[in-house]
């Protein structure tokens, strides 16, 4: 066990001092947004579907429109896989990112298909391979007068050649997911996934375009069941998007606040790197879990005119199951 656990501490480590410069990944809260992490997630829950919503609102003092992110996504488990204990899930997932006062906008829907690998008759460690593609559109919908260019704070004018409207292209990606049991109370997992794996072009303005950059997410976590009226939890996302970097360090604490009707409390703090503190509440009930982030900025310039950033998440996980329906047995003798 002690061993396991240094394991643990290892990869922790080694996850966080990847990143470097940060830069906002969408949501603090990204267990309500599981395919957009990591789409090998994809139909791996007890369940005949799930639903999952989040939304996330910051920088509203800072700029006349706000960053606002809404996304939505919807999956579910299909049908038995090759091995006796795998099972194919597929997907839905949406969203659309809208920033700042030229209201830069990056719609994006994408169906996801995730394969999982049962290990040992109980399942007790799973393998998850996951693939997702779809459409990926951003443009301005703003004005040129909304803009300010580099150059025109350089006192040279508009010399960027002017907007070209919108740029739309299909996104390829894939990842790997791990989960395991590691004893009746430590549950833990750690997935990678790959993003914009075919090269694409991108441009909003008149005067070219450049390769859009690989995008590359780690996470990492785990559950720990401390006595049966608490859970302590931990998870590390880091993302690499071109020479950006970001990562988040998240721990909760689930509390049981009424065993008959299988209702918690969840409470929990995080970190994002040079960026900001967060602070989160929610509960879960039966099948549903609903939650509400605060991050508080840490950075001089978002301090001074920033209220922070607020996020809303729930998630539902639907069970349908069909009782058997048996036709009464009749012996005939034999005489």
């Amino acid at each position: 066990m002690q061993r396991k656990s240094t394991y643990l501490l290892i990869l922790f480590s080694c996850l966080f001092l990847f990143v470097g410069n940060a830069q906002d990944i969408h949501f603090t809260q990204y267990n309500f947004s599981p395919l957009v992490v990591n789409p090998a997630q994809t139909g791996g829950f007890s369940g005949t579907f799930r639903i999952n919503g989040i939304y996330r609102d910051q920088y509203r003092p800072i700029v006349q429109n706000a960053f606002s992110t809404p996304s939505f996504s919807i999956d579910a488990p299909i049908v038995r896989g090759f091995g006796k204990n795998d099972w194919i899930g597929i997907g839905l997932m949406m969203y659309s990112d809208i920033r700042g006062g030229a209201k830069f906008t990056n719609n994006s829907m994408k169906a996801s298909l995730g394969y999982h690998i049962g290990f040992g008759k109980s399942r007790r460690s799973v393998l998850s391979l996951g693939f997702q593609t779809g459409v990926v559109q951003y443009f301005l919908n703003g004005t040129e007068d909304d803009i300010t260019w580099e150059s025109e704070l350089n006192g040279a004018g508009l010399g960027e050649g002017g907007l070209t409207g919108k740029k739309t292209f299909t996104d390829y990606a894939g990842s790997l997911l791990f989960r395991t049991k590691m004893n009746d109370r430590t549950n833990v997992f750690a997935g990678f996934t790959g993003r914009y794996l075919l090269r694409t072009q991108f441009g909003l303005i008149n005067t070219g375009s450049s390769s859009l950059p690989k995008r590359y997410t780690f996470v990492a976590g785990g559950e720990y069941l401390l006595n049966k009226k608490m859970i302590i939890g931990g998870s590390l996302i880091g993302e690499f998007f071109g020479i950006s970097k970001t990562a988040i360090l998240n721990g909760s604490v689930d509390l049981l606040l009424d065993q008959s009707k299988n209702l918690w409390l969840v409470v929990g703090t995080g970190y994002r790197y040079r960026d900001g503190v967060n602070l989160r509440a929610g509960v879960k009930y039966k099948n549903m879990e609903a939650g509400i982030a605060y991050d508080i900025p840490v950075s001089k310039l978002l301090t001074a005119t920033s209220i922070g950033s607020i996020e809303l998440g729930i998630t539902y996980i639907g069970k349908i199951y069909k009782r058997p329906k048996t036709d009464p047995v009749i012996f005939c003798p034999r005489f």
